[in-house]
């Protein structure tokens, strides 16, 4: 079977549109991939301070405590704070119901007693003392989560489109 030198049209057409089809699916995934890329965010926590309780925001979608804990627990540092957060959560409840208690007592007693005025003004500081630390705790424990996803590389991949073609490039 003999070649011919001379290549007919139709076929040449034909040749032509596949490899600029080829061309442009390969053209669209790099673009797809490119967007991909781009959208994608990190799982940043947001706190917000209410009067029934915080409310935990992630990328803008509102979540319960149990899922905040279990994000905690990925990053040490914050699962730290966390952790003396939930502490002083429990020295704030215990002290409030020991000074609802004693108020109580002091209300129907008549006769003054100076031991019950001295743990009901001690326990109310240690009350506004540990809710202030569970707050501060909490705080910190959310910017230490979120700063694991500061970049932190010097190196990055970014696209690149010269007379040579199309790709990525690395950055310094």
């Amino acid at each position: 079977m003999r070649i011919s030198k001379e290549i007919n049209p139709i076929y040449w057409q034909h040749l032509k549109s596949y490899c600029l089809m080829k061309n442009m699916l390969i053209l669209s995934i790099f673009a797809l991939f490119l967007i991909t890329i781009n959208s994608l965010k990190a799982q940043e926590i947001t706190q917000f301070i209410g009067v029934i309780g915080n409310q935990y925001y992630v990328d803008d979608v509102r979540v319960k405590g149990k899922d905040i804990n279990q994000l905690m627990q990925n990053n040490a540092a914050a699962n730290l704070h966390w952790k003396k957060a939930k502490t002083a959560d429990i020295a704030f409840a215990v002290n409030t119901v020991t000074s609802l208690v004693v108020y109580d007592q002091l209300l129907r007693d008549k006769t003054l007693a100076g031991g019950l005025y001295a743990l009901a003004i001690g326990s109310g500081i240690i009350e506004i003392w540990s809710g202030l630390t569970s707050l501060s705790r909490k705080k910190k424990a959310i910017l230490e989560y979120n700063s694991g996803f500061d970049k932190k590389e010097k190196v990055s991949l970014v696209p690149l489109g010269n007379q040579n073609g199309i790709g990525l490039a690395l950055k310094f």
